[in-house]
């Protein structure tokens, strides 16, 4: 029988009702990929929610630490290599580093941005919902603060004692009985280690709308301050979380929102960003807003060119098809990021 988190990876990627079936790194029920020793875990093994990345990490860690021989451990000087590298220092590598601890293995940490730069990147003031509720997750970590700010602040008070190198992992190959993770060029550019847990998140690119006006400098892929945009027309593009959020939050802060989804219901978002938005676009004007915000909803349509002051969409209406041009002085495309192929195509491992 499928434990939980394989049972949620299978609906998300598999039976998910939003789309196609997406090529991410493949991974058995222990988070093994096919290349001995290597392990995913978190956003690309199919598990992005905050607590069952976690969760992951922290599992991963401790089934380590039953494979390794007890003699291995903690000697990280004895041969050059550690027990394990932890690539990513985001919630779920976090959360494996601090169980390495646990479990008297030696690790070493790589992050190619910063720690936790997933929940730092998000918008100011964005409420943070840590399902399931009911569940605690395995390990040390912890995540129960309601928005970013706080979230951040908790993580990062829990980890002080945890060193993080800044490195790029380009990929993982195996010399001399070893993984070697290579961080670079040069011929010291790389670290050894018995195991590697790979929690780089989705690093890759932000993906595109490949629509004429695209490369206009105000189409942006990140919401950092809603405030800023009070009083402008703002169009938001996507169906998930992200674009819900992001809707909701700068209609609260003031700005005239438009949320352009291409299918003709929300089946992605949270039930209370779906039911937020429902009762932002009835009311109009939101009522939490500093001076005038208000969302629309424009389902069934697809961006068909952006221009200087407004972007032109096909609204499928009931069949027929039409064209609409709605005014947008910034367009935020919050339609996901790629996974980081290159990576796993460097290191062998396989996909789908």
């Amino acid at each position: 029988m499928r434990n939980p988190l394989t049972r949620y990876a299978r609906w998300l990627h598999l039976d998910y009702p939003g789309g196609t079936v997406e090529t991410l790194p493949r991974v058995d029920e222990r988070f093994r990929t096919n290349v001995e020793g290597v392990y995913v875990i978190g956003d690309l093994a199919g598990v992005p929610l905050l607590k069952f990345s976690m969760d992951g990490g922290a599992r991963v860690a401790r089934q380590i630490g039953e494979e390794l021989d007890g003699a291995s451990r903690g000697d990280g000087a004895a041969d050059g290599a550690v027990d394990v590298a932890i690539l990513g220092a985001g919630a779920a590598g976090m959360a494996a580093a601090k169980e390495c601890r646990r479990q008297g293995l030696s690790f070493e940490v790589l992050e190619a941005n910063r720690r936790f730069a997933t929940v730092k990147d998000f918008q100011k003031g964005k409420p943070i919902y840590t399902y399931p509720q009911q569940m605690t997750p395995a390990g040390d970590l912890r995540a129960t603060a309601p928005v970013k700010e706080e979230l951040v602040d908790e993580l990062e008070a829990q980890t002080t004692d945890i060193e993080v190198r800044h490195a790029e992992a380009e990929k993982v190959e195996r010399r001399d009985g070893h993984l070697t993770v290579v961080t670079g060029d040069a011929d010291d550019d790389f670290i050894e280690a018995r195991r590697v847990i790979v929690a780089i998140g989705r690093s890759g690119n932000f993906r595109t709308l490949d629509v004429p006006g695209e490369e206009r400098g105000q189409v942006h892929h990140r919401l950092h301050d809603p405030g800023a945009h009070a009083g402008q027309d703002v169009l938001v593009i996507g169906g998930g979380d992200s674009a819900a959020e992001a809707a909701i939050a700068l209609a609260e802060a003031g700005a005239r929102v438009t949320l352009s989804y291409r299918r003709s219901t929300f089946t992605r978002p949270k039930p209370e960003n779906t039911e937020r938005l429902r009762k932002l676009a009835e009311a109009g004007a939101a009522e939490d807003s500093d001076g005038g915000g208000s969302l629309r909803l424009i389902m069934e349509s697809n961006v068909e060119e952006i221009r200087e002051d407004d972007v032109r969409l096909t609204v499928a209406d009931g069949g027929s098809g039409r064209l609409e041009t709605v005014s947008a002085d910034v367009v935020f495309a919050m339609i996901g990021r790629e996974a980081p192929l290159d990576f796993f195509r460097r290191s062998r491992a396989r996909r789908g």
